[in-house]
């Protein structure tokens, strides 16, 4: 092997390693390009339509309950006076309402995974100590959100979990596992208590039973917009009509209802986030987040990186012939024929990038960030050409 081809067998392996670094550094963030929400969004929908690739939790695993028209009516401190008035009301979620919620489940069941509830509790109510007295005789995992910040609670006893994540022009893409002070989030913690597995910061991964993950996936949304619409849609069912009809129903109904089911509790009509396919629920969000984790779609994989690593080679060799040679691709020159030269020109860096990541959607179910790497390898082509191969050589 001559020197120059050694030095290009080199310049590729390196190369391709800053690449994947790259990729691995974005997976990292908790946020992404907005631009590429239509990419991802079309992608996912020749994934889910096209190819029905699009697996769905079965109906009998979990529970929809929204609270959204059960309210109570708190007094607040009058921002002018700084006093209570008695004039100022807020709607909180009817606390009395959530304590028969919980009773009723631990009276008619015999095993419930969790109970999320998708709601916190910043003010007090007349009725706290009645969910106080539920929350302690509920023998089942319970799981409520935490704003972001908040370090009070309310009601002893309840495990909390920050609901929050960052989104990208106003689109949710990803949720991060981790908060801002290493704690799982809403969903890994609810991961936790489902399976009794670890989420914890091992940098710049994350942690699960000594297995590492992306800190910040994308979720892939099992539970569209579509899916909670027209005859064949999601039963979400209102806390206030279902406690009504818990009245009418027999013991052993009511028990099919919740028996071995993830109970998720939230507000399905002001709790609203905008995503790729459309809005969806605060509490649907959440669940599909959880999904995305115990699909394990969020694992750092051998087979993924092996794969990436070869196209980052087989991409960084193009790189560095072009630069070397002046050409567009080393296809040009061995295309017969107009249209063989106009389809291999077509061939760049942007095709090469664009199709690697739609085979990591389908095949791996990761999203990698193309914008980032194509700047890298503009601004490293340009390198090549004015100051490392000045002037072009017009031989290979």
């Amino acid at each position: 092997m001559s020197r120059a081809k050694l030095f290009m067998v080199l310049f590729s392996l390196l190369n391709a390693g800053v690449m994947l670094l790259l990729t691995l550094g974005w997976l990292s963030l908790p946020r992404t390009f907005g631009d590429e929400a239509f990419f991802i969004k079309w992608i996912g929908l020749v994934k889910k339509r096209v190819l029905k690739i699009d697996p769905k939790p079965a109906s009998e695993t979990f529970v929809y309950i929204d609270v959204s028209r059960s309210k109570a009516l708190v007094p607040v401190i009058d921002p002018l006076f700084e006093e209570d008035i008695d004039y100022n009301r807020i709607a909180i979620t009817d606390r009395a309402q959530l304590a028969a919620l919980l009773d009723t489940i631990r009276t008619h069941t015999t095993a419930v995974p969790l109970v999320l509830l998708d709601l916190h509790f910043p003010l007090p109510s007349v009725d706290d100590a009645a969910l106080a007295g539920a929350i302690a005789r509920f023998p089942y995992p319970l799981l409520a959100a935490r704003p972001a910040g908040d370090t009070t609670a309310l009601f002893t006893g309840l495990d909390r979990a920050t609901g929050t994540y960052s989104s990208t022009d106003g689109v949710f893409l990803k949720y991060p596992l981790l908060d801002r002070n290493q704690r799982p989030t809403l969903p890994a913690r609810a991961y936790e208590l489902l399976t009794g597995k670890s989420v914890s910061a091992t940098a710049p991964w994350v942690s699960i039973d000594r297995q590492r993950h992306y800190p910040s996936p994308v979720v892939d949304l099992r539970v569209r917009p579509v899916d909670l619409t027209g005859e064949a849609a999601i039963p979400v069912f209102g806390l206030g009509a279902l406690l009504f009809q818990f009245e009418y129903w027999a013991p052993e109904d009511v028990r099919a209802l919740f028996e071995n089911r993830l109970i998720i509790v939230g507000d399905f009509h002001e709790d609203r986030h905008t995503t790729v396919y459309g809005t969806l629920p605060g509490p649907v969000v959440v669940h599909n987040a959880l999904l995305t984790l115990q699909a394990g779609d969020t694992r750092l994989r051998v087979s993924w990186l092996v794969w990436l690593y070869a196209l980052f080679v087989f991409i960084s060799h193009r790189v560095y012939r072009a630069a070397r040679t002046g050409l567009p691709n080393w296809f040009k020159s061995r295309s017969p024929g107009t249209v063989g030269r106009v389809m291999a020109n077509s061939l760049d860096d942007s095709f090469f990038l664009i199709l690697g990541t739609v085979v990591s959607i389908l095949v791996f179910n990761v999203y990698i960030n193309i914008l980032v790497l194509l700047a890298y390898l503009w601004l490293l082509a340009f390198v090549l050409r004015h100051f490392v191969f000045r002037p072009y050589k017009t031989t290979p």
